[in-house]
């Protein structure tokens, strides 16, 4: 697959976006990573739950 701006997780999976860490990633941008980058990111649930995968 081509990378394109419409091929990222934002974009991808909405459900998984919502989890996006607010703060802890810095200048990165969910609508800069793409799937399969191996990129290791913050997430946090609704829960409160923080983690870095």
């Amino acid at each position: 697959m081509k990378l394109t701006p419409e091929y990222n997780l934002a974009k991808l999976y909405p459900d998984l976006a919502k989890e996006w860490h607010p703060t802890k990633n810095g200048d990165l941008s969910i609508f800069n990573v793409f799937p399969k980058s191996h990129k290791k990111v913050w997430w946090k649930c609704n829960q409160g739950h923080e983690w870095k995968a």
